[in-house]
Parts: structure tokens; C-alpha cells; sequence
């Protein structure tokens, strides 16, 4: 039988919001201003959605925040995208924000046979980022 693991990667292997915080990252270090005006913008306006009920909440976070958030990405390159996130991670491993005692249980679980599957919401080059640096 597989032996399978899920780690939840936001909150719980990190401290922050990975795409929040990268996006703000990504943003303030490129020195696109527009952009990050735009991203507090609609981060504000996410904060906002917490006075409505929990079920109109998460549809209108999921079909109009994020992907207005994520379309601030494009026309971006995707290598620039991949050169900050790793910068971004290295920063989130400087500042402590990786929570060690659950990298340790992922070793110990790959050691032991376990298939190691992160789980978040958070976007790609991140999540490729954090996967390269925990081999």
C-alpha cells in the first residue's frame, strides 16, 4: 500500500500568505508602483468581503479578488516571475518565517516511504521555489 502525506503549505510549513506577500514582494522590488497600488487596491477591498456571509464571501474571493490579483501578473515574465520567488523564499528562510519542527516530519516521512504532496492555494513559482530548496 502507498504511503501518502499532505502538508498545508500557507500557514503551516510558512507563516505568511505566500501570495499575498510575494505579490507584494514582486511588486515593491520591481518598483512597479501601479501595480502595487492596484494590488492594495484590491487587498482592501478583499479585507472588505469579511462583513458579508461566509458563503457569498468565498464566491466573490474566488471569482473576482483572485484572478484580478493573479491578472496583475501578466505580461510579466514567467523567468523573472521564478528569479524573484526563489529571492522571495530566501527571505521567508532568512526572516525564520519556515516552520522547522514540520520540515522535519516531511524528512522523516520521506525517509520512512511516504509520497510528500504540499497543499495550497498559493501560486506556483513559490510553491516550485520552496520544492526545489527542500531536495
Amino acid at each position: 500500500m502507498k504511503k501518502i502525506a499532505f502538508f498545508d503549505f500557507c500557514g503551516t510549513v510558512t507563516a505568511t500568505n505566500n501570495t499575498y506577500d510575494f505579490l507584494f514582494y514582486y511588486f515593491s522590488r520591481t518598483r512597479n508602483y501601479f501595480k502595487l497600488i492596484c494590488f492594495f487596491i484590491l487587498d482592501c477591498i478583499n479585507d472588505f468581503l469579511f462583513i458579508f456571509p461566509s458563503d457569498l464571501r468565498r464566491q466573490l474571493e474566488i471569482f473576482f479578488i483572485r484572478k484580478k490579483i493573479f491578472y496583475l501578473l501578466k505580461n510579466e515574465k514567467k523567468k523573472k516571475i521564478q528569479m524573484m520567488a526563489n529571492n522571495f523564499l530566501e527571505e521567508v528562510i532568512k526572516k525564520g518565517y519556515i516552520n522547522q519542527k514540520i520540515i522535519q516530519e516531511i524528512s522523516k516521512k520521506r525517509k520512512e516511504g511516504y509520497k510528500i504532496y504540499l497543499l495550497s492555494s498559493s501560486i506556483d513559482p513559490v510553491l516550485n521555489a520552496f520544492k526545489k530548496n527542500l531536495k
